[in-house]
Protein backbone atom coordinates (compact mmCIF):
# COMPACT_ATOMS: atom_id res chain seq x y z
CA UNK A 1 0.00 0.00 0.00
CA UNK A 2 2.38 2.31 0.94
CA UNK A 3 4.89 1.14 -2.19
CA UNK A 4 1.43 2.23 -4.79
CA UNK A 5 1.08 5.75 -2.71
CA UNK A 6 4.53 6.44 -3.20
CA UNK A 7 3.93 5.68 -6.97
CA UNK A 8 0.78 7.74 -7.35
CA UNK A 9 2.17 10.30 -5.66
CA UNK A 10 5.08 10.58 -7.40
CA UNK A 11 3.76 10.04 -10.94
CA UNK A 12 5.63 12.69 -12.50
CA UNK A 13 8.89 11.24 -11.72
CA UNK A 14 8.63 8.90 -15.07
CA UNK A 15 7.37 11.68 -17.17
CA UNK A 16 10.51 13.43 -16.15
CA UNK A 17 12.20 10.22 -17.48
CA UNK A 18 10.75 9.99 -20.37
CA UNK A 19 11.30 13.51 -21.16
CA UNK A 20 14.69 13.35 -20.18
CA UNK A 21 15.96 10.71 -22.42
CA UNK A 22 13.36 11.83 -25.34
CA UNK A 23 14.42 15.60 -25.25
CA UNK A 24 18.42 14.26 -25.29
CA UNK A 25 18.18 12.02 -27.89
CA UNK A 26 15.87 14.58 -30.16
CA UNK A 27 18.61 17.38 -29.01
CA UNK A 28 21.52 14.69 -30.22
CA UNK A 29 19.42 14.37 -33.62
CA UNK A 30 19.47 17.51 -34.49
CA UNK A 31 23.03 18.34 -33.52
CA UNK A 32 22.84 20.29 -30.99
CA UNK A 33 23.88 17.39 -28.41
CA UNK A 34 26.70 15.32 -29.35
CA UNK A 35 28.12 13.17 -26.26
CA UNK A 36 26.75 9.43 -25.63
CA UNK A 37 27.21 8.98 -22.00
CA UNK A 38 29.75 6.21 -20.92
CA UNK A 39 32.90 4.95 -19.00
CA UNK A 40 35.21 7.07 -20.64
CA UNK A 41 33.33 10.38 -20.60
CA UNK A 42 31.75 10.13 -17.18
CA UNK A 43 35.08 9.59 -15.16
CA UNK A 44 36.34 13.22 -15.11
CA UNK A 45 37.26 16.11 -12.95
CA UNK A 46 36.00 15.37 -9.91
CA UNK A 47 35.04 11.25 -10.90
CA UNK A 48 38.50 10.62 -11.36
CA UNK A 49 39.68 11.33 -7.55
CA UNK A 50 37.10 9.55 -6.27
CA UNK A 51 37.76 6.38 -8.39
CA UNK A 52 41.22 6.77 -6.99
CA UNK A 53 40.04 6.19 -3.43
CA UNK A 54 37.69 3.86 -4.51
CA UNK A 55 40.75 1.93 -6.31
CA UNK A 56 43.72 2.65 -3.98
CA UNK A 57 42.50 4.28 -0.65
CA UNK A 58 43.66 7.49 0.13
CA UNK A 59 46.58 9.03 -0.31
CA UNK A 60 48.52 11.92 0.37
CA UNK A 61 51.62 13.85 -1.42
CA UNK A 62 53.03 17.25 0.35
CA UNK A 63 53.86 18.10 -3.63
CA UNK A 64 51.21 18.12 -4.92
CA UNK A 65 47.40 17.44 -5.52
CA UNK A 66 45.85 13.77 -3.98
CA UNK A 67 42.86 12.13 -3.06
CA UNK A 68 43.08 13.04 0.51
CA UNK A 69 41.23 16.10 -0.42
CA UNK A 70 37.70 14.74 -1.19
CA UNK A 71 35.66 12.66 1.76
CA UNK A 72 34.80 8.55 1.75
CA UNK A 73 31.59 7.77 1.84
CA UNK A 74 30.79 8.03 -2.19
CA UNK A 75 34.32 6.07 -2.99
CA UNK A 76 33.32 3.26 -0.31
CA UNK A 77 29.89 3.07 -1.12
CA UNK A 78 31.13 2.87 -4.89
CA UNK A 79 33.75 0.02 -3.92
CA UNK A 80 31.39 -2.09 -1.94
CA UNK A 81 28.76 -2.13 -4.80
CA UNK A 82 31.86 -3.14 -7.08
CA UNK A 83 29.91 -1.95 -10.56
CA UNK A 84 31.90 0.14 -13.32
CA UNK A 85 31.23 4.16 -14.26
CA UNK A 86 28.55 3.99 -16.10
CA UNK A 87 27.00 1.71 -13.82
CA UNK A 88 26.97 3.64 -10.90
CA UNK A 89 26.36 6.74 -12.66
CA UNK A 90 22.71 4.97 -13.15
CA UNK A 91 22.45 3.74 -9.81
CA UNK A 92 23.21 7.28 -8.55
CA UNK A 93 20.76 8.59 -10.77
CA UNK A 94 18.44 6.28 -9.78
CA UNK A 95 19.63 7.25 -5.12
CA UNK A 96 18.54 10.75 -6.98
CA UNK A 97 15.21 10.35 -7.78
CA UNK A 98 14.10 8.39 -5.01
CA UNK A 99 15.55 11.00 -2.93
CA UNK A 100 13.53 13.57 -4.58
CA UNK A 101 10.25 11.56 -4.38
CA UNK A 102 10.62 11.09 -0.77
CA UNK A 103 11.01 15.15 -0.53
CA UNK A 104 8.11 15.70 -2.97
CA UNK A 105 6.15 12.75 -1.57
CA UNK A 106 6.43 14.44 2.17
CA UNK A 107 5.96 18.23 1.38
CA UNK A 108 3.38 17.62 -1.44
CA UNK A 109 4.81 19.11 -4.12
CA UNK A 110 2.33 19.32 -6.87
CA UNK A 111 3.41 17.39 -10.23
CA UNK A 112 4.17 20.61 -12.27
CA UNK A 113 5.88 22.09 -9.44
CA UNK A 114 7.96 18.69 -9.05
CA UNK A 115 8.60 18.71 -12.62
CA UNK A 116 9.99 22.23 -12.51
CA UNK A 117 12.50 21.35 -9.44
CA UNK A 118 13.48 18.46 -10.85
CA UNK A 119 14.60 20.56 -14.07
CA UNK A 120 17.07 22.87 -12.43
CA UNK A 121 20.30 23.02 -14.63
CA UNK A 122 22.70 21.85 -12.13
CA UNK A 123 20.61 18.58 -11.55
CA UNK A 124 22.23 16.78 -14.06
CA UNK A 125 25.22 16.16 -10.94
CA UNK A 126 22.70 13.64 -9.49
CA UNK A 127 23.55 11.28 -12.56
CA UNK A 128 26.61 11.08 -13.06
CA UNK A 129 30.05 9.92 -10.37
CA UNK A 130 29.98 12.47 -8.09
CA UNK A 131 28.88 12.54 -4.07
CA UNK A 132 25.54 14.81 -4.90
CA UNK A 133 22.97 11.83 -5.36
CA UNK A 134 24.08 10.54 -2.01
CA UNK A 135 24.53 14.24 -0.32
CA UNK A 136 20.71 14.48 -1.40
CA UNK A 137 19.71 11.15 -0.26
CA UNK A 138 21.01 12.03 3.45
CA UNK A 139 20.14 15.83 2.85
CA UNK A 140 16.51 14.87 2.36
CA UNK A 141 16.51 12.57 5.14
CA UNK A 142 17.26 14.70 7.26
CA UNK A 143 15.32 17.14 6.20
CA UNK A 144 12.55 14.86 6.30
CA UNK A 145 13.46 14.25 10.08
CA UNK A 146 13.34 18.03 10.53
CA UNK A 147 9.62 18.21 9.30
CA UNK A 148 8.57 15.60 10.94
CA UNK A 149 10.00 15.92 14.15
CA UNK A 150 11.71 12.66 13.71
CA UNK A 151 15.10 13.04 15.83
CA UNK A 152 16.62 9.42 14.78
CA UNK A 153 16.34 10.60 11.11
CA UNK A 154 17.61 13.78 11.87
CA UNK A 155 20.89 12.24 13.00
CA UNK A 156 21.59 9.67 10.82
CA UNK A 157 20.93 12.03 8.14
CA UNK A 158 23.62 14.66 9.54
CA UNK A 159 26.22 12.20 10.30
CA UNK A 160 25.80 10.26 6.50
CA UNK A 161 25.41 13.00 4.43
CA UNK A 162 28.68 14.55 6.52
CA UNK A 163 30.75 11.73 5.39
CA UNK A 164 30.07 12.69 2.08
CA UNK A 165 31.37 15.70 2.12
CA UNK A 166 32.63 18.30 4.34
CA UNK A 167 29.24 20.34 6.32
CA UNK A 168 30.59 21.78 9.35
CA UNK A 169 30.75 24.80 8.46
CA UNK A 170 26.60 25.02 6.88
CA UNK A 171 25.48 22.72 9.38
CA UNK A 172 26.44 24.16 12.75
CA UNK A 173 25.28 27.76 11.62
CA UNK A 174 21.75 26.54 10.66
CA UNK A 175 21.84 24.14 13.65
CA UNK A 176 22.06 27.16 15.88
CA UNK A 177 20.29 29.52 14.39
CA UNK A 178 17.29 26.73 13.32
CA UNK A 179 17.06 25.77 17.07
CA UNK A 180 17.25 29.73 18.61
CA UNK A 181 14.30 30.86 16.02
CA UNK A 182 12.12 27.76 17.01
CA UNK A 183 12.14 28.36 20.52
CA UNK A 184 12.30 32.06 20.37
CA UNK A 185 8.96 31.79 18.40
CA UNK A 186 7.47 29.57 21.21
CA UNK A 187 8.07 26.51 19.19
CA UNK A 188 10.21 24.60 21.73
CA UNK A 189 11.31 24.99 24.97
CA UNK A 190 14.87 26.37 25.62
CA UNK A 191 16.32 23.70 27.08
CA UNK A 192 15.31 21.31 24.43
CA UNK A 193 16.79 23.54 21.94
CA UNK A 194 20.17 23.95 23.16
CA UNK A 195 20.01 20.21 24.34
CA UNK A 196 19.37 20.01 20.25
CA UNK A 197 22.12 22.32 19.33
CA UNK A 198 24.35 20.13 21.32
CA UNK A 199 23.32 16.68 19.53
CA UNK A 200 23.06 17.60 16.33
CA UNK A 201 26.53 19.61 16.48
CA UNK A 202 28.23 16.48 18.28
CA UNK A 203 26.93 14.02 15.44
CA UNK A 204 28.23 17.07 12.37
CA UNK A 205 32.18 17.44 14.63
CA UNK A 206 32.03 13.14 14.96
CA UNK A 207 31.14 12.67 10.95
CA UNK A 208 34.34 15.33 10.55
CA UNK A 209 36.51 14.04 12.59
CA UNK A 210 36.11 10.08 11.48
CA UNK A 211 36.92 11.37 8.07
CA UNK A 212 40.04 12.68 9.33
CA UNK A 213 41.15 9.43 11.21
CA UNK A 214 40.02 7.41 8.10
CA UNK A 215 42.71 9.65 6.45
CA UNK A 216 44.99 9.33 9.10
CA UNK A 217 44.76 5.63 9.27
CA UNK A 218 45.99 5.48 5.57
CA UNK A 219 47.92 8.67 4.50
CA UNK A 220 49.65 9.14 7.95
CA UNK A 221 48.73 12.54 8.16
CA UNK A 222 46.55 14.22 10.19
CA UNK A 223 43.72 16.38 8.64
CA UNK A 224 44.75 15.48 5.34
CA UNK A 225 41.72 16.76 3.61
CA UNK A 226 42.33 20.36 5.53
CA UNK A 227 46.42 20.35 3.97
CA UNK A 228 45.12 19.25 0.69
CA UNK A 229 42.31 21.78 0.23
CA UNK A 230 44.76 24.38 1.51
CA UNK A 231 47.88 23.39 -0.38
CA UNK A 232 46.98 22.62 -3.51
CA UNK A 233 42.78 23.74 -4.48
CA UNK A 234 43.76 27.03 -2.98
CA UNK A 235 40.62 27.11 -0.11
CA UNK A 236 41.73 28.78 2.86
CA UNK A 237 39.98 31.58 4.74
CA UNK A 238 40.70 35.30 3.27
CA UNK A 239 38.68 38.25 2.57
CA UNK A 240 36.80 37.98 -0.59
CA UNK A 241 38.03 40.19 -3.70
CA UNK A 242 35.34 42.07 -6.21
CA UNK A 243 34.55 41.60 -9.34
CA UNK A 244 33.62 37.80 -8.81
CA UNK A 245 34.08 35.50 -11.45
CA UNK A 246 34.52 31.85 -12.78
CA UNK A 247 36.48 30.09 -15.25
CA UNK A 248 35.72 30.73 -18.60
CA UNK A 249 34.11 34.43 -18.07
CA UNK A 250 30.77 34.37 -19.39
CA UNK A 251 30.04 31.20 -19.83
CA UNK A 252 30.28 30.05 -17.01
CA UNK A 253 29.51 33.25 -14.90
CA UNK A 254 25.46 33.25 -15.35
CA UNK A 255 25.45 30.24 -13.82
CA UNK A 256 27.46 30.52 -10.71
CA UNK A 257 26.16 33.91 -10.48
CA UNK A 258 22.26 33.13 -10.08
CA UNK A 259 23.17 30.39 -7.89
CA UNK A 260 25.14 32.83 -5.57
CA UNK A 261 21.88 35.43 -5.90
CA UNK A 262 20.05 32.16 -4.84
CA UNK A 263 22.48 31.70 -1.61
CA UNK A 264 21.69 36.09 -0.83
CA UNK A 265 18.20 35.60 -1.57
CA UNK A 266 16.96 34.04 2.08
CA UNK A 267 19.05 36.34 3.85
CA UNK A 268 16.74 39.29 4.17
CA UNK A 269 14.31 36.63 5.38
CA UNK A 270 16.47 34.96 8.05
CA UNK A 271 17.41 38.33 9.24
CA UNK A 272 13.57 39.02 9.32
CA UNK A 273 12.71 35.55 11.34
CA UNK A 274 15.88 36.80 14.15
CA UNK A 275 13.88 40.26 14.71
CA UNK A 276 10.78 38.61 15.00
CA UNK A 277 12.57 36.54 17.99
CA UNK A 278 13.24 39.62 19.82
CA UNK A 279 9.91 41.66 18.59
CA UNK A 280 7.98 42.38 21.43
CA UNK A 281 4.55 42.68 19.05
CA UNK A 282 2.66 39.82 19.65
CA UNK A 283 3.23 36.56 17.13
CA UNK A 284 0.19 35.17 17.58
CA UNK A 285 -0.66 35.12 13.67
CA UNK A 286 2.57 34.45 12.89
CA UNK A 287 2.78 30.59 11.50
CA UNK A 288 6.44 29.40 12.24
CA UNK A 289 8.04 27.53 9.01
CA UNK A 290 9.50 24.24 9.71
CA UNK A 291 12.75 23.91 10.92
CA UNK A 292 13.77 22.23 7.77
CA UNK A 293 12.62 25.14 5.81
CA UNK A 294 14.98 27.36 8.26
CA UNK A 295 17.71 25.34 8.16
CA UNK A 296 17.58 25.37 4.19
CA UNK A 297 17.84 29.21 4.05
CA UNK A 298 20.72 29.33 6.55
CA UNK A 299 22.10 26.39 4.47
CA UNK A 300 21.92 28.41 1.38
CA UNK A 301 23.28 31.52 2.61
CA UNK A 302 26.38 30.03 4.05
CA UNK A 303 27.41 28.16 0.71
CA UNK A 304 27.58 31.52 -0.62
CA UNK A 305 29.72 33.13 2.53
CA UNK A 306 31.95 30.07 2.42
CA UNK A 307 32.44 30.51 -1.30
CA UNK A 308 33.36 34.49 -0.69
CA UNK A 309 35.48 33.40 2.28
CA UNK A 310 37.13 30.18 1.30
CA UNK A 311 37.00 29.82 -2.60
CA UNK A 312 40.59 31.26 -4.15
CA UNK A 313 41.16 34.71 -5.97
CA UNK A 314 41.43 34.07 -10.08
CA UNK A 315 44.78 35.50 -10.59
CA UNK A 316 44.41 39.36 -10.38
CA UNK A 317 40.70 39.21 -10.69
CA UNK A 318 38.49 38.74 -7.94
CA UNK A 319 37.33 35.48 -6.12
CA UNK A 320 36.30 32.99 -7.93
CA UNK A 321 32.57 31.25 -7.59
CA UNK A 322 34.13 27.88 -8.83
CA UNK A 323 31.70 25.09 -8.63
CA UNK A 324 29.19 27.20 -6.44
CA UNK A 325 26.12 26.20 -9.45
CA UNK A 326 26.55 22.48 -8.59
CA UNK A 327 26.05 23.46 -4.28
CA UNK A 328 23.21 24.99 -5.01
CA UNK A 329 21.25 23.52 -7.80
CA UNK A 330 21.92 20.21 -6.86
CA UNK A 331 20.47 20.03 -3.59
CA UNK A 332 17.53 19.38 -1.53
CA UNK A 333 18.27 23.01 0.21
CA UNK A 334 17.10 25.35 -2.71
CA UNK A 335 14.42 23.08 -3.61
CA UNK A 336 12.37 23.72 -0.08
CA UNK A 337 13.27 27.48 -0.24
CA UNK A 338 12.00 27.77 -3.64
CA UNK A 339 8.37 25.52 -2.19
CA UNK A 340 8.05 27.86 0.59
CA UNK A 341 8.55 30.91 -1.28
CA UNK A 342 5.65 30.07 -3.71
CA UNK A 343 3.43 29.59 -0.41
CA UNK A 344 4.12 32.67 1.23
CA UNK A 345 2.18 35.86 1.10
CA UNK A 346 2.18 37.56 -2.34
CA UNK A 347 4.83 40.39 -2.63
CA UNK A 348 3.45 43.65 -4.25
CA UNK A 349 4.52 44.89 -7.83
CA UNK A 350 7.07 47.57 -5.71
CA UNK A 351 8.37 44.34 -3.72
CA UNK A 352 9.09 42.41 -6.87
CA UNK A 353 10.39 45.52 -9.35
CA UNK A 354 13.15 46.22 -6.16
CA UNK A 355 13.91 42.30 -6.21
CA UNK A 356 14.38 42.93 -10.07
CA UNK A 357 16.70 46.09 -9.24
CA UNK A 358 18.56 44.54 -6.54
CA UNK A 359 19.14 41.73 -8.93
CA UNK A 360 20.71 43.63 -11.75
CA UNK A 361 22.90 46.42 -9.17
CA UNK A 362 24.41 42.74 -7.99
CA UNK A 363 25.00 41.75 -11.75
CA UNK A 364 26.76 45.41 -12.32
CA UNK A 365 29.01 45.52 -8.95
CA UNK A 366 29.61 41.89 -7.80
CA UNK A 367 29.99 40.27 -11.35
CA UNK A 368 30.58 43.17 -13.61
CA UNK A 369 32.33 46.35 -11.53
CA UNK A 370 36.10 46.24 -12.45
CA UNK A 371 36.18 44.10 -16.17
CA UNK A 372 38.27 46.91 -17.74
CA UNK A 373 36.44 46.32 -21.18
CA UNK A 374 32.96 47.86 -19.85
CA UNK A 375 34.53 51.28 -19.90
CA UNK A 376 35.35 50.80 -23.92
CA UNK A 377 31.69 49.11 -24.79
CA UNK A 378 34.01 47.00 -27.26
CA UNK A 379 32.12 43.57 -28.32
CA UNK A 380 33.32 41.25 -25.52
CA UNK A 381 31.42 44.09 -22.96
CA UNK A 382 28.24 43.64 -25.09
CA UNK A 383 27.93 39.98 -24.89
CA UNK A 384 28.82 40.03 -21.48
CA UNK A 385 25.52 42.11 -20.82
CA UNK A 386 23.55 40.45 -22.96
CA UNK A 387 24.52 37.28 -20.95
CA UNK A 388 23.61 39.18 -17.53
CA UNK A 389 20.20 40.74 -19.26
CA UNK A 390 18.96 37.15 -20.41
CA UNK A 391 20.18 36.27 -16.64
CA UNK A 392 18.41 38.70 -14.63
CA UNK A 393 14.85 38.32 -17.22
CA UNK A 394 15.90 34.27 -15.90
CA UNK A 395 16.07 35.03 -12.08
CA UNK A 396 12.89 37.17 -12.38
CA UNK A 397 11.09 34.69 -13.73
CA UNK A 398 12.02 32.93 -10.35
CA UNK A 399 10.81 35.87 -8.34
CA UNK A 400 7.12 35.85 -10.04
CA UNK A 401 6.49 32.40 -8.86
CA UNK A 402 5.83 33.88 -5.23
CA UNK A 403 2.61 35.19 -7.52
CA UNK A 404 -0.32 33.09 -7.79
CA UNK A 405 -1.10 34.49 -11.46
CA UNK A 406 0.83 32.59 -14.37
CA UNK A 407 2.01 30.02 -11.74
CA UNK A 408 1.51 26.67 -13.52
CA UNK A 409 2.53 28.55 -16.85
CA UNK A 410 5.56 29.65 -15.40
CA UNK A 411 6.44 26.27 -13.93
CA UNK A 412 5.79 24.48 -16.93
CA UNK A 413 7.68 27.38 -19.67
CA UNK A 414 10.71 26.81 -17.04
CA UNK A 415 11.02 23.26 -16.99
CA UNK A 416 11.19 22.99 -20.69
CA UNK A 417 13.63 25.61 -20.16
CA UNK A 418 15.81 24.45 -17.45
CA UNK A 419 15.30 20.89 -19.55
CA UNK A 420 17.20 22.18 -22.74
CA UNK A 421 19.74 23.71 -20.45
CA UNK A 422 20.19 20.71 -17.85
CA UNK A 423 21.27 18.67 -20.76
CA UNK A 424 23.62 21.20 -22.62
CA UNK A 425 25.51 21.35 -19.25
CA UNK A 426 25.79 17.59 -19.55
CA UNK A 427 26.92 17.24 -22.79
CA UNK A 428 29.47 20.11 -22.27
CA UNK A 429 30.69 18.30 -18.95
CA UNK A 430 30.66 15.07 -21.25
CA UNK A 431 32.85 16.66 -23.98
CA UNK A 432 35.81 17.30 -20.72
CA UNK A 433 34.44 21.49 -20.77
CA UNK A 434 34.08 22.60 -17.08
CA UNK A 435 30.71 23.30 -15.82
CA UNK A 436 31.04 23.04 -12.47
Amino acid sequence: MMKTDFLLRNRFLPIHIVVFVTLYMVLGFLGFLHQVPGNQNLILWDSAWYNSVRLSGYWFDPAAQSNSGFFPLFPYFWRVLGVGVFQISLINAAIALFSFGLIANTFRFETDESLLYLSLPGMFFLYIPYTESLFYLFSAMMLIGLYKKNNLLIMVGIFLSSLVRPTSFFFLPAIIFMEIINAGLGQNAWKKAIWNMMIYSFVTLAAFFLVVLIQWYQTGVWFAYIKAQTMFWGHAIHWPKFPLVTWEGARLLWLDGTAFLFCLAPLPWCIWLLAKVFSKKTRESFAVPSRSIIFSAVALVMTGIFILLSNPYAGKEGTSLLSLNRYVYATPFLVLMLWHYQRSPQFRTWAILLIILATVAAWLFLFLGDLPYLKTYKLPAMKEIVYFTMMTLYFTGYVLLNREKWRKELRISYYWLNMVLQLAMFDTFLSAVWVG
